[in-house]
């Protein structure tokens, strides 16, 4: 039997709530039910079919740099290829599953799935309801989703971060110390997976530092108030240092050398020595970042020597023990996975000094030329739901804090503003995001003076890491998961409490409220008729019919309109709000999970999605495996000889798909003066014409597209203010909106580059 019960919030550690929403079924443990099935699902979707998707770019050096680790124990860090902790799961992927396009992927797959298990341990800051909605948002996020599937760093630093939440919250719970023991050792795994832990780091620690800060403020004021009133009444308390300060002091102390960089940097603009090298040519890539000269390496090594000593000596004044556990968990994990084992010593500066180093060099660079608005066509494009749903939370929270609160928010955006105006018309183009950092920075500081605590962590975590990764100069579709995770939990923390408020027993008893709910998503479909055919309305004549078509959406969507608000008012406005929301939930929850099987199964391959960046075609697996094919035919298996042209960044993938083959050769066959007598040749389109002499001795060749992205210039890129707004009340530009949001149906062709293959007729 089905029973519900409505039961008033109660208070939870470190300020959280349990909503009291419960749904069981008599001796059945529903919530576990629930999660298995949520598990059950995200397995099911991030393994079917894992092989399916051809290698990205970046896919094929981590997989084959993987491969090797585990056939030739041949690994060394560089930061270019980030931390070494995939390759050692890659490389583990291959041992226990073998040498095929499935194993690589298996672990991401895993932490993927994994992570939508981690909600639980937040049931007393989510409540249960927000819970088990974040989980459910976690499974079935296309970005998650898709990037599970991907032999890159993303989807585990996700879960890293995710797991440090974990263990900072569960300390301000307990105060328990094996908590901050654990998050030594993430962050330790999270600094040898990817440089985002900077970010992460950054986040979640300025989060911690304006709480304790607000709360020192605070005591100083109450301080203050009680020295001025006679002594009868009171006088100054006594605090213990709180556990935040405890997380703060933890994340400064075992990170703390690992910012010798930044401090290099800044000598080097300063002083101008040479301790970040910005460029570097590209086959010496793995440099950039060191320092120049021995004195500069001496330098170098002084600063990092230096924030030991400063890490030692805040760890000795705070919990000495406690620093020490802390700073050797981390960097045994840290050294030892950077060294390969201890096998290559040199990682002890790779990964200290340049991790960072190399990427404050790559900042000019700006990969991916992308623009700043990237991330907000992508994240509402894919995870839209977490997206406005989290958006709409971040509005309510605002306004339950009351008009005080929004007024002087409005004066800080409106003064951050007018300074990040300013800076830009100067000549600052990055520096325009520091006023707005420090905007940010002093809401969350306003926002921490009453409230849930964990409400105005999720807040600052979803707008801190959206602006900080704007600010990055690098621009990435994998990076859009850093920004989905936190609007995952506070979506989710948001949907918990308002299905804790819905009254659903009354809602059940309202036939009008539930025929409210069916016509919602029918006034969302003639909605959509009135802007897909305005555009015909506006360029037709009353002749054509198409020109009857507008008209006839006007009339339909009137109807609709005044039916719906006669269904609001006989239900009542909280009822008639709860519904709609309701069935917003629904509509949005169909349309995303909608988009996660686009953009993973049905064109999991296809360039007009915005996730293909660098990808691999199709076509590759499948000459890959013609020959494979013809090896086995002609009888010379992993003998036949083949060369491969390096055009067109065409050694990384060809690598890996063609790496059981011992007689491959990979050249710049535009200046290859050897004769072509191989049994294969692999060249790039626009070096054709080697072919010319030897054409005879090859079968007819097969043009293969080798690497496709979304073409962003004719869509999206250099948009102004002024295209902006047009586009904003152009029927024409709502309609291609509207139809590429649904289909995928694009006007401009995707980019591309080609490869032809030559088979030698002495083997076919």
């Amino acid at each position: 039997m089905l029973q519900t019960n409505q039961q008033p919030e109660r208070a939870a550690p470190g300020g959280g709530t349990s909503l009291g929403f419960t749904i069981h079924f008599e001796g059945v443990p529903w919530e576990a039910l629930l999660y298995g099935l949520i598990l059950l699902a995200a397995v099911a979707l991030r393994f079917w079919d894992l092989d399916g998707r051809a290698y990205h770019y970046d896919e094929s050096i981590h997989a084959f740099d993987g491969w090797r680790l585990f056939f030739e124990r041949e690994y060394i860090h560089s930061p270019w290829a980030h931390g070494p902790f995939l390759y050692y799961l890659t490389a583990g992927g291959i041992g226990i599953f073998g040498d095929n396009l499935i194993a690589p992927r298996v672990f991401p797959a895993l932490f993927g799935s994994a992570i939508v298990l981690l909600p639980i341990f937040l049931r007393p800051y989510l409540g249960r309801p927000g819970a088990l909605a974040t989980a459910a948002i976690l499974a079935f996020s296309p970005s998650l989703l898709y990037f599970s599937g991907f032999v890159r760093n993303d989807i585990l630093t996700v879960f890293f971060d995710l797991a440090l939440v974990i263990a900072v919250w569960r300390y301000i719970g307990s105060r328990h110390t094996g908590y901050l023991y654990l998050a030594a050792v993430l962050l330790a795994l999270s600094f040898s997976t990817k440089e985002t832990a900077y970010i992460s780091l950054l986040v979640i620690g300025s989060f911690f530092a304006l709480w304790w800060l607000r709360r020192r403020v605070d005591v100083w004021l109450e301080t203050r108030a009680l020295r001025a009133t006679p002594p009868m009444l009171g006088g100054a308390p006594t605090h213990k240092p709180p556990p935040r300060f405890g997380i703060l002091l933890l994340m400064i102390v075992v990170t703390l050398p690992l910012f010798s960089a930044a401090a290099g940097f800044v000598l080097d603009e300063l002083f101008g020595i040479t301790l970040v090298l910005e460029s570097a040519p590209s086959r010496q890539a793995g440099v950039v970042g060191t320092p120049v000269g021995t004195g500069s390496y001496v330098v170098a090594g002084l600063i990092a020597g230096g924030l030991f000593a400063v890490s030692a000596f805040i760890g000795y004044k705070w919990r000495f023990k406690t620093w020490l556990i802390a700073i050797l968990s981390f960097y045994a994990i840290f050294f030892l996975l950077h060294t390969s084992l201890l096998t290559n010593m040199v990682g002890l500066g790779s990964g200290i000094w340049q991790s960072l180093g190399y990427w404050i060099a790559q900042q000019p660079v700006e990969r991916g030329n992308q623009p700043w608005y990237y991330y907000f066509m992508v994240l509402p494009l894919y995870d839209f739901l977490p997206f406005f749903i989290g958006v709409a939370a971040i509005v309510y929270l605002a306004a339950w804090r009351g008009l005080r609160f929004i007024f002087w928010a409005m004066v800080v955006a409106l003064v951050v503003s007018l300074l990040a105006a300013i800076t830009y018309l100067l000549g600052g183009d990055k520096a325009l995001y520091l006023p707005l950092v420090a905007g940010l920075l002093i809401v969350t500081y306003l926002g921490l003076g009453r409230g849930n605590k964990f409400d105005w962590f999720l807040v600052h975590w979803s707008l801190m890491s959206l602006l900080l990764y704007i600010v990055a100069s690098e621009k990435m579709p994998w990076l859009v998961v850093h920004m989905t995770l936190p609007f995952a939990l506070l979506a989710g923390r948001f949907i918990g409490r308002f299905l804790g408020s819905v009254d659903w027993p009354s809602l059940w008893r309202r036939p009008s409220a539930l025929a409210l709910g069916f016509s919602v998503p029918l006034l969302i479909v003639v909605l959509l008729a009135l802007v897909t055919t305005y555009s015909d309305w506006n360029r037709s004549d009353a002749g054509n019919p198409a020109f009857w078509h507008f008209p006839g959406a006007v009339v339909f969507a009137s109807l609709f309109l005044f039916g719906g608000m006669f269904l609001w008012v006989f239900s009542g406005n909280r009822r008639a709000v709860q519904v709609v929301t309701l069935s917003l939930l629904v509509v949005m929850t169909v349309f995303t999970l909608r988009a996660g099987f686009q953009a993973n199964f049905t064109n999991n391959d296809d360039p007009r999605e915005l996730f293909l960046y660098s990808q691999i075609s199709s076509d590759v697996p499948l000459v890959t495996e013609q020959i494979e094919r013809v090896a086995q035919e002609s009888g010379k298996g992993q003998g036949l000889r083949i060369v491969v042209d390096n055009f067109h960044a065409g050694l990384a993938p060809w690598r890996w798909y063609l790496r059981n083959f011992d007689g491959v050769a990979h050249v710049e066959l535009s200046a290859f003066e050897q004769e072509i007598d191989h049994d294969v040749v692999v060249v790039a389109d626009s070096n054709d014409s080697i072919m010319d002499d030897v054409r005879d001795s090859y079968t007819e060749r097969q043009r293969v597209v080798f690497n496709q992205w979304f073409n962003p210039f004719d869509v999206y890129k250099g948009w102004s203010g002024s295209d902006f707004m047009g586009d904003l009340v152009s029927g024409r530009s709502w309609s291609h909106l509207l139809r590429y949001f649904t289909y995928r149906d694009i006007d401009t062709s995707p980019s591309e580059n080609a490869f032809f293959v030559y088979f030698s007729k002495e083997i076919t």
